[in-house]
């Protein structure tokens, strides 16, 4: 283990998305092994006026965005540093330090720009960010290819920006909470127990998942579904008839819900990891995703759940009816395989495999100052 670091990660915002929960978990791990870990991170998302009077008028059906008050770091003893306005960071505004983290395709601008005195400058890409609505792709490409020591969450991501880099990417995968992602053993539940992340954001392709889950149930007709997300269901994503929708829960209540289901959908037409890919395996659920983020890397298809090609509904429609078929003995070796998968994998361990890029990032040749 090295000496104790100075690492600062710079994030855009601080709120509940998938993004910032790794970061927050790496953060604590980090804190917990010794290092002085600093967020800087820009101020809460403030949503337009007219965003703000719909949903005053229609209901939290129609908000977007999460409590300002409410993110993942809300519950930590880590040092956080909020941005005056949505700007890039400056050298005032972070201090000398041995790594300065990058952790979004922005905020990747900033970091190049910082003295070397902030640290050596690295970029964790958690997501090849042209798939996310409404980025500029020229610019979002180009960071890739700026003068930072470039890291990625997974396979699936490495995949898609290691051509556009020109040079090798590594991988720093993610961990999880052992002390709640996990179950005992367990058999197949007594009605066919189908579950998914709900959301409204467009490469989540939830419409995907529901449209599998319509066609699975003209077959299987008491097909339970059941959901969390962090906001209340929108007009354009009805969710199924009879789905037990949860609203922000809690971490161990997320655990329970994995559980609880015999597959774990992923309809996502682009993904950086998925989370609940790894949350789910590591609860003895099986899962039917994708082909993107973290399913690459976990998935071995037939053995420990199913990957489906992207935009797919009726193939996964066609596993939803598999895995509801199969025979008790099938779904046990296959829920006892995704989660002998992800059980080394531990936000420690990730934690450690940060540190490894974070020293090749020190012991690389300088980068030479402002990019």
């Amino acid at each position: 283990m090295p000496g104790r670091l100075r690492i600062t990660f710079v994030l855009p915002t601080l709120d509940l998305s998938g993004g910032v929960r790794v970061i927050s978990m790496l953060a604590r791990e980090l804190d917990a092994m010794g290092h002085d870990v600093l967020v800087v991170a820009g101020p809460p998302v403030r949503p337009p006026m007219r965003d703000r009077l719909r949903a005053a008028f229609k209901g939290d059906r129609h908000r977007w965005w999460s409590d300002p008050g409410k993110h993942h770091f809300t519950d930590l003893d880590i040092q956080i540093n909020r941005l005056d306005s949505a700007r890039p960071v400056r050298d005032a505004d972070l201090p000398e330090a041995d790594a300065v983290i990058a952790t979004w395709w922005e905020t990747a601008e900033a970091v190049a720009e910082l003295d070397d005195s902030r640290g050596s400058k690295c970029y964790y890409a958690q997501h090849h960010e042209i798939h996310m609505q409404g980025q500029p792709h020229a610019r979002v490409n180009a960071t890739y290819r700026l003068p930072l020591h470039l890291f990625a969450c997974s396979g699936w991501v490495r995949e898609q920006i290691e051509p556009i880099a020109g040079r090798t990417v590594p991988v720093v995968g993610y961990g999880m909470d052992r002390d709640v992602f996990d179950a005992p053993p367990r058999d197949k539940q007594a009605r066919p127990t189908v579950g998914f992340m709900y959301s409204d954001v467009a490469f989540k392709g939830t419409e995907i998942t529901l449209a599998a889950i319509r066609e699975a149930r003209a077959s299987i007709p008491d097909l339970r579904v059941r959901a969390f997300g962090s906001h209340p269901e929108r007009p354009h994503l009805p969710r199924p008839v009879g789905c037990d929708h949860e609203i922000a829960p809690s971490q161990r209540r997320i655990a329970e819900i994995y559980a609880a289901c015999d597959a774990w959908l992923v309809g996502s037409h682009a993904e950086g990891y998925g989370l609940p890919m790894l949350e789910a395996m590591a609860c003895r659920t099986p899962l039917i995703s994708t082909r993107t983020g973290g399913a690459t890397d976990l998935i071995r298809d037939g053995e420990n759940g199913f990957i489906v090609p992207v935009g797919d509904a009726n193939t996964m429609a066609d596993r939803i009816r598999s895995i509801s078929t199969i025979d008790r003995a099938a779904w046990r070796a296959m829920s006892d395989a995704a989660h002998a998968t992800v059980a080394p994998l531990s936000w420690r361990a990730a934690a450690e495999s940060f540190l490894a890029q974070v020293a090749a990032a020190r012991a690389a040749a300088p980068i030479g100052g402002r990019a």
